[in-house]
């Protein structure tokens, strides 16, 4: 279902489904979601705003973006009530910059959510990408796990920071970030934080950022690949699994320019 005119920039959805979101506007926009629904939010148009997602008890809020040559920003907070999911899902394959800050709060208990990305930053481009996931209640759980590769003279950042508060006992934070340094002179950096104010929880967060593996190519390239194939075809392996989380067109939209960059 595609909406694109929305009173008042606040939407409220009460059945399950997939939503395409066109923002016609340059305000500030408000979605909540009831009770025990499945939803899918694709976000269009969406730039320099700041959107504020509701996800009722028993819900599943699954949010997709991709962005493709233009800048971008965004400023995305979610809100998930007990045992509801609030999940985002974005490619930026985009040739200019792109700014996004993404906020779970996990206010109920037994919430859960799963922030993942995949990126390419080219020439001299910065990407950067701030997220920021909230345990406030217990048995919570939240996982994030970022693939990028930055090529040429570029630079890609990620900071997360998971904070389980107090009293939110038996919950679980996991982070992992791997990056790839195609060219000599680009650059990245990941902040992995765990912020744990309170005991019997799980957390956990790890991070690679380096140059190809030189045994990795040597061995495809004992396969009969080409330097430039072995090379390409490691790339894939990082940025390509993210198309698995989007519909069956976005999907071969990714795989094409994923492909077309390498």
């Amino acid at each position: 279902m595609e909406i694109s005119n929305i009173k008042n920039n606040i939407l409220t959805i009460k059945e399950s489904g997939q939503y395409d979101l066109n923002f016609c506007s340059e305000n500030d926009f408000e979605i909540t979601i009831l009770d025990n629904l499945n939803v899918d939010i694709n976000l269009r148009n969406y730039s320099d705003k700041k959107i504020k997602i509701n996800v009722g008890s028993f819900s599943v809020c699954n949010v997709k973006l991709i962005i493709e040559n233009a800048e971008k920003t965004l400023d995305l907070h979610g809100f998930s009530q007990k045992s509801s999911k609030f999940n985002v899902y974005f490619a930026d394959f985009s040739n200019g910059n792109s700014e996004l800050k993404i906020e779970s709060n996990l206010l109920g208990e037994e919430s859960k959510s799963d922030i993942r990305y995949s990126s390419i930053s080219n020439d001299l481009n910065l990407k950067k990408y701030q997220i920021l996931i909230n345990h406030l209640n217990s048995k919570t759980k939240s996982n994030f796990e970022w693939y990028g590769v930055a090529t040429k003279t570029s630079e890609i950042v990620s900071n997360c920071i998971s904070h389980i508060y107090e009293k939110c006992i038996k919950s679980e934070a996991h982070q992992i970030s791997k990056i790839i340094l195609f060219d000599e002179k680009s650059k990245a950096h990941a902040d992995p934080v765990l912020k744990i104010d309170c005991d019997d929880v799980i957390a956990s967060h790890g991070v690679a950022i380096g140059a190809l593996n030189n045994d990795h190519i040597f061995y495809l390239k004992s396969r009969g690949l080409s330097d430039e194939e072995a090379r390409k075809l490691i790339v894939l392996g990082y940025l390509l699994p993210i198309k698995d989380y989007f519909n069956e067109k976005d999907a071969e939209r990714i795989a094409a320019r994923i492909n077309g960059d390498f």
